[in-house]
């Protein structure tokens, strides 16, 4: 929804696709960790969640700084000023966003499945 705001979106549009933003990050990191810890053995699992908050500390940190340097870019390459001037940067900010999202969404299928054991 935020990739697809522009400068005359209302600011109740962005709020609300905000909160939707922020309460889908949650739903996906929470299951993704869980699986990701499932697959250690249980004497490595505060090994991997140590591991895993630190990683995603860093590429959070990572991915925050390409989407203002993206968001700078945008900026620059618009021919606008004000607000749609910083509309045209976030849509390349949100567009890395989207891009990620997409990625992670076509590895899970890449991802081993557990076999059932069937009796």
């Amino acid at each position: 929804m935020l990739f697809f705001s522009n400068a005359n979106s209302s600011y109740f549009y962005v709020v609300c696709a905000h909160i939707i933003l922020m309460i889908g990050a949650p739903l996906a990191m929470s299951p993704s960790q869980t699986h990701g810890l499932n697959a250690l053995p249980p004497q490595l699992s505060p090994d991997g969640s140590s591991i895993m908050n630190t990683l995603e500390q860093i590429f959070g940190a990572i991915a925050t700084a390409l989407a203002t340097s993206l968001l700078g870019a945008g900026e620059a390459a618009s021919n606008a000023t004000g607000a749609v001037k910083v509309a045209s940067g976030t849509h390349y900010g949100f567009a890395l966003t989207v891009g990620l999202a997409v990625i992670g969404f076509i590895l899970t299928f890449a991802l081993p499945r557990k076999q059932k054991n069937v009796a």
